[in-house]
């Protein structure tokens, strides 16, 4: 290279890669390391099972600790309709950083009881996705859907939350 490597001070056009890093360290999103959340939902969904269906509305709360790009934490749930449930669940979940937006790609998997029409308890799973909107380092709104399986003797029974969420976020 006459004039020295490209990138090297006095030599050569930067590479795309380079200049790409440097353009990402001057721009900055106003995001600090998070290492503690807190999130409050609020919603509405549906059980399917056995040939009919009921409508909810639930709402509910998670605490838990992020580490980079993933969250761990436990959500406490209740879906009121004309079968009341609670959800005792733990959740795991991948962020990706879209600026000031986390798209969420999550898991989660608990206890489950039924509080009326006769109780009843059993475990679930399902999936969360959802996308979060970071107004602050310390606040986000967002939306979440969560299809999910019921077991509680019997056949499963497949169920839907969809809604708002806000979050609080702690951290350095």
């Amino acid at each position: 290279y006459p004039q020295g490597p490209p990138g090297a001070p006095g030599g050569g056009p930067q590479s795309g890669t380079v200049a790409q890093l440097n353009q990402a360290e001057n721009e900055d999103s106003g995001r600090r390391l998070e290492l503690v959340y807190a999130a409050a939902d609020v919603g509405g969904g549906f059980f399917a099972g056995g040939g009919s269906g009921t409508g909810l509305f639930g709402f509910g709360g998670a605490v838990g600790v992020r580490l980079v790009s993933f969250t761990l934490g436990a959500r406490v749930r209740d879906l009121v309709g004309a079968t009341n449930s609670l959800l005792l669940n733990a959740e795991g979940a991948y962020h990706l950083v879209l600026g000031s937006a986390d798209l969420v790609l999550g898991a989660h998997g608990g206890y489950f009881t039924v509080t009326n029409a006769g109780g009843g308890s059993g475990g679930n799973v399902g999936l969360d996705v959802g996308l979060d909107y970071y107004l602050s380092s310390l606040f986000s709104v967002g939306a979440t859907a969560s299809p999910g399986l019921y077991f509680g003797g019997g056949d499963p029974v497949f169920g839907l939350f969809v809604g708002p969420r806000a979050g609080l976020h702690f951290g350095l």
